[in-house]
């Protein structure tokens, strides 16, 4: 069964209860219900990754590299953190924070310098 087709599907795919949370168009957040039906746009957003707790998607924004979230009923994303550049595109959330790697510097050889980062939801 094909949920979305035809678009532009981007990111990962997050779900909770009958709900499947995922990126479209490269700027979209979009959800869908598990037995199909239509997407419907909760906001602005490139997510990398998603994770759905509580009554938010987290989410990190590749192009401006936000720590954002955004209620699941959709509307304007919370910036949590500006990163310099996230990378591997993940984040974790408990009941409290929201776990997410930033580039900190790059080395000589090209290699990256990374902080591992907690800041509260």
């Amino acid at each position: 069964m094909t949920l979305v087709g035809n678009s532009d599907v981007f990111g990962d795919v997050a779900k909770e209860g009958s709900d499947i949370y995922f990126g479209s168009g490269y700027s979209t957040l979009m959800r869908i219900g598990a037995d199909g039906g239509e997407p419907e746009t909760l906001g602005p957003g490139l997510a990398g990754a998603l994770v759905v707790n509580g009554g938010f998607v987290y989410f990190p924004d590749a192009i401006t590299g936000a720590i954002a979230r955004i209620p699941k009923s959709g509307r304007t994303p919370t910036v949590l953190a500006q990163a310099s550049a996230i990378l591997g595109a993940s984040i974790a959330v408990d009941e409290t924070c929201v776990y997410y790697v930033d580039l900190v510097a790059q080395d000589g050889d090209g290699g990256c310098i990374a902080a591992f980062r907690r800041i509260a939801k």
